[in-house]
C-alpha cells in the first residue's frame, strides 16, 4: 500500500520579531528594559527564493562519521534519477538547492554567481507503507519531473518544507505527512561497485517499536537560512499586557504561508 500524504498544511510564519517593552496606558514611565532582543525566523518555509545563496543540506547525527557532512547526488545505475547520499569517497560535488512552492530544485552557479536550475527536483520513490504498524519508508532522490515519472515521485515532489522558527536560523527538512506520525530522515549504509555510501531514506512510524530500520542512523537533514526570507511591509504588531505594567510587542508576518 502506498504511503498516503496529506495536502500541504497552511502555516503562518513568524517574521523578524523584536520584543519591546513599553509602558501601559496610565502607568509611570520607567526606563525601558527590553524583555527580549532576538530575531525570530519563520516556522515553516516552503520558498527560499528571497535568499541569494543556495541552500546546502547538512547531516545532524550522533554518528561522527556522517555528522556535519553535506549531502551529494549519486547516480543510480539501476533506474533513472540520482540518490541523495553522504558519499564516503568525498569526491562528489555538494548538492545545492532552492525551494519554491514546496519543491526542491537542484541549483548551479554561473561565472556571475547567479543561480539557475539544473532540471532535477527532489522527491520520493519506492514508497512502502504498512497500515497495521503505521510504518513506512521511501528513497530520497532527484530526477527530472516528466509524464513518465513514477506516481510516488509525482505525489511527493512538492510536499517538502523546512521546519524551524524561534531564534535559530537552522531548519530541518521534512515531508508533509499525516499528523501523529513520527517522521524524518534516516541514513542507511549501502555499497555498490563504486564504493560505500550512506543513503538518505525518509521514514515514518506511528508508534510501533518492533518495526525499526536496520543498519541505519536516525539523522536530521538541516539547512542554515538567512533571516530576510519575508518582507517587512505585511507585519502586524501584537501587544501582550504583562503583570509588571509593560506591554510586550511581537511583530508577526501575516502576508501568506511560506
Amino acid at each position: 500500500m502506498l504511503l498516503r500524504f496529506v495536502l500541504p498544511l497552511v502555516a503562518f510564519g513568524l517574521g523578524r520579531a523584536t520584543a519591546v517593552a513599553e509602558p501601559a496606558h496610565g502607568s509611570p514611565t520607567p526606563s525601558p528594559t527590553p524583555s527580549c532582543t532576538t530575531s525570530w525566523y519563520p516556522a515553516f518555509v516552503t520558498d527560499t527564493t528571497n535568499q541569494r545563496p543556495p541552500v546546502y543540506l547538512q547531516v545532524r547525527s550522533s554518528n561522527p562519521i556522517i555528522d556535519g557532512r553535506n549531502v551529494v547526488l549519486r547516480p543510480d545505475d539501476k533506474s533513472k534519477g540520482q540518490r541523495v547520499v553522504v558519499d564516503d569517497t568525498l569526491t562528489s560535488p555538494v548538492l545545492a538547492v532552492q525551494m519554491r512552492g514546496g519543491v526542491l530544485y537542484s541549483e548551479t552557479r554561473d561565472f556571475s554567481n547567479n543561480l539557475s536550475d539544473l532540471g532535477p527536483v527532489g522527491g520520493l520513490r519506492n514508497i512502502t507503507y504498512n497500515p497495521s504498524t503505521l510504518t513506512g519508508s521511501a528513497e530520497f532522490i532527484f530526477q527530472n519531473l516528466t509524464k513518465s515519472s513514477s506516481p510516488d515521485f509525482k505525489r511527493s515532489h512538492n510536499l517538502f518544507q523546512l521546519v524551524g522558527g524561534g531564534d535559530s536560523a537552522e531548519y530541518g527538512l521534512y515531508v508533509q505527512v499525516p499528523d501523529l506520525v513520527v517522521n524524518g530522515f534516516i541514513a542507511c549504509k549501502q555499497s555498490d561497485k563504486k564504493g560505500s555510501y550512506w543513503q538518505m531514506i525518509y521514514y515514518v512510524n506511528g508508534g510501533n517499536s518492533e518495526d525499526q530500520p536496520t543498519n541505519c542512523e536516525y539523522i536530521g537533514l538541516n539547512a542554515i537560512l538567512s533571516p530576510s526570507l519575508i518582507s517587512s511591509r505585511n507585519y502586524i504588531k501584537i501587544y501582550f499586557q504583562l503583570a509588571s505594567n509593560y506591554s510586550l510587542i511581537y511583530i508577526i508576518d501575516i502576508s501568506r504561508p511560506i
